[in-house]
């Protein structure tokens, strides 16, 4: 119960620091999409790297390494969450961040499916009836934007892979984004040479382009590390279900903050999904006291 506890906590930080993260993003989008995330990765390895040292867990490293199946997962799982920063990076910085909020409200519906089908978690009467409203807002979504939402598919489908991929691997959560951050640290400082270079490169324009863009590594691995801590400690369903904090953030920001605009029929697709988000919410809640009560009922 406390792992779960803990879980719960670690799950809403993350969201919470992912739905305000188009504010960060905003601020150095006159740099191109694969410049930022080639900071991203750079960065990150630099501070886990430093995070391991101090824990003293640079041997996992090795393990992980020495692990081909658990290797595998991890290069599965860097691929995917690299090609989520690009896709989310690229859709904050030219105007559409109402679709990467649709993107992670569709997610948690993937999440979900993946938890049932791969890991057969189960999912109460109330709760089945909280992802049949969920899709039903999903689908009013897609139909009244007229077209494919190829950014919200791509960021759903990537981040759900990629949270059942980390489920699967069981690898320590400092150690494995290492891993998955070095798999793609050639490509990142192949671009970063190139683009110097080329003299195409933001990050030495000023000094405020450079201090933001080493920002990155922070901005990506502290809710990255509160996700992975996540996934191992609660079940898939009841992540996935979290995960709509985030783009509800998201939401708010590109409505009141970048002034893109909302339909009607948008809203009220979007308000299906928060009510879903409640019914599921409060139906585990319930369920988590009566599994109190049971315990303090039994004798020690």
């Amino acid at each position: 119960m406390a792992a779960s506890r803990t879980g719960t906590l670690c799950a809403i930080s993350a969201f919470v620091w992912w739905g305000l993260s188009p504010i960060y993003f905003k601020q150095i989008g006159h740099a191109s999409s694969f410049e930022i995330i080639s900071h991203r990765v750079i960065w990150s390895v630099l501070l886990l790297t430093l995070v391991l040292v101090i824990q003293k867990q640079l041997h996992t490293l090795k393990e992980i390494i020495n692990d081909r199946r658990k290797l595998l997962l991890l290069v599965g799982g860097a691929i995917l969450i690299g090609g989520n920063w690009l896709i989310f990076i690229w859709a904050v910085t030219n105007g559409q961040i109402l679709e990467t909020s649709l993107g992670y409200f569709i997610t948690p519906l993937v999440t979900v499916l993946f938890g049932f089908m791969l890991f057969r978690e189960q999912l109460s009467q109330a709760q089945w009836i909280a992802v049949s409203i969920a899709c039903l807002g999903v689908v009013i979504e897609l139909i009244q934007l007229g077209r494919l939402p190829w950014i919200a598919l791509i960021l759903a489908t990537s981040f759900a892979c990629y949270g059942a991929i980390r489920k699967k691997a069981q690898a320590p959560a400092v150690a494995g984004l290492a891993v998955e951050t070095l798999v793609l640290l050639p490509v990142a400082l192949t671009y970063c040479l190139y683009s110097n270079y080329t003299s195409q490169t933001v990050f030495t324009s000023s000094f405020y382009d450079g201090f933001m863009l080493s920002l990155a590594g922070v901005v990506t691995t502290i809710p990255l590390l509160l996700f992975t801590a996540a996934a191992t400690r609660i079940p898939l369903s009841t992540l996935g279900f979290i995960q709509y904090i985030g783009p509800t953030f998201t939401f708010f920001l590109a409505i009141v903050i970048y002034q893109e605009p909302l339909s009607l029929t948008r809203l009220f697709s979007f308000s299906l999904i928060w009510f879903a988000l409640a019914l599921f919410t409060l139906d585990g809640w319930n369920r988590l006291r009566k599994q109190r009560k049971t315990s303090a009922s039994l004798p020690e």
